[in-house]
């Protein structure tokens, strides 16, 4: 093979490389489901979706941390509440964990008694761990309370080679519990 073939074989590697790496790196993100996507799958039977955003102030962080066990990192988030004949029938918040180095777009909707419904995966941009997006992750926490561990190698098991990201929703699910019982459910005493 002549120099100048070899060199442009080199160049092309190098080059394919160098994209693969800072596309993931940079930038790359798989998003699964828009947020009106995802408020749909949240509440296929409401007749109407309340928007009402939540402001926590340092008092409420702490309390919400004691009840979560894990620590709260924003001062406002925004709950869509599902109605029917006037009535929630269940509320659903949105937000970001941070996994690996990136952070994982969630989704985590809770009934009237304060039972998680479902969780969903909005966007996921990590190079790694992509299957917490499976229903078989995701249906573990189907059913929990804030009063359960909600803990990998507790009552969630944990995805080979995914273990940050599983902690991390893990954490948030329990975050987002915490949130609605400081709002919206019973005095828990912790």
């Amino acid at each position: 093979m002549n120099l100048s073939k070899s060199r442009g074989i080199v160049f092309w590697i190098l080059f394919s490389l160098t994209l693969c790496f800072t596309t993931v790196s940079e930038g790359w993100a798989e998003v699964y489901l828009t947020q009106e996507q995802a408020l749909k799958i949240a509440f296929p039977k409401a007749e109407e979706i309340e928007t009402v955003t939540l402001s926590l102030d340092q008092e409420l962080k702490i309390r919400i941390e004691k009840r979560a066990q894990t620590p709260v990192r924003f001062s406002e988030i925004p709950v869509y509440i599902g109605k029917t004949q006037g009535r929630p029938i269940g509320y659903a918040m949105i937000h970001d964990v941070k996994g690996k180095a990136r952070p994982i777009t969630y989704m985590v909707v809770i009934n009237p008694q304060g039972r998680v419904e479902r969780v969903e995966i909005l966007a996921y941009r990590e190079s790694h761990g992509y299957e917490v997006r499976y229903p078989s992750f995701l249906k573990q926490f189907f059913g929990k309370l804030l009063a359960d561990p909600i803990r990998i190698k507790r009552d969630i098991q944990n995805i080979s080679g995914a273990t940050i990201s599983c902690r991390a929703i893990a954490d948030g699910v329990r975050l987002l519990l915490g949130v609605w019982e400081e709002f919206y459910g019973k005095e828990v005493v912790p």
